[in-house]
């Protein structure tokens, strides 16, 4: 599994990908796909990475959009429903070998620059586009809570206490 360290997931989220490996084949990977109307704030803008899929709920694309705020779906071609990452994988060990290289590369690419970042979410739309990989897409209705900027902090504390995540 491979997940942000500044956010909180559901307990399912974690079960339906250890389910994926315990029902599939062990070289299938899988990820939790979110509705952006529940994981976007109300103020303030978020990166997000967003799902194209497949007819079998596979992923075609997953590409970074930068920016997104409730009032400015339409403007990105987005909508409510648009399913988006919040880097919540199972991945294989062939695949994040993968990654890791890709990671060398890109470190090796952007030496010196200490404001650019290699995002997980296109570096994983790369290699599907070079069909090294497949993803498995599980869309969730369950809560997520991000844990980014210090005000976030009573927003958890008090959501957390309220109700059983």
């Amino acid at each position: 599994m491979v997940c942000n360290g500044d956010d909180i997931y559901g307990e399912t989220s974690f079960k339906t990908l250890v389910e994926h490996f315990k029902d599939t084949e062990k070289n299938s990977n899988a990820t939790i796909a979110y509705k952006l109307k529940n994981v976007v704030p109300e103020q303030g803008s978020v990166n997000r990475g967003i799902f194209e899929l497949n007819e079998n709920n596979t992923m075609k694309t997953l590409k970074e959009v930068f920016e997104i705020t409730k009032q400015n779906l339409e403007e990105k071609n987005l909508t409510p429903e648009s399913l988006c990452s919040m880097n919540i994988f199972a991945f294989t060990p062939q695949t994040l070998s993968l990654l890791n290289h890709a990671l060398i590369n890109f470190k090796e690419q952007n030496q010196g620059d200490r404001k650019v970042e290699c995002l997980l979410p296109n570096e994983v739309g790369k290699l599907i586009h070079q069909g090294k990989i497949s993803v498995k897409v599980y869309p969730t209705n369950e809560k997520w809570l991000g844990v980014t900027n210090p005000e976030d902090e009573e927003i958890i504390k008090e959501k957390l206490s309220t109700s059983h995540f």
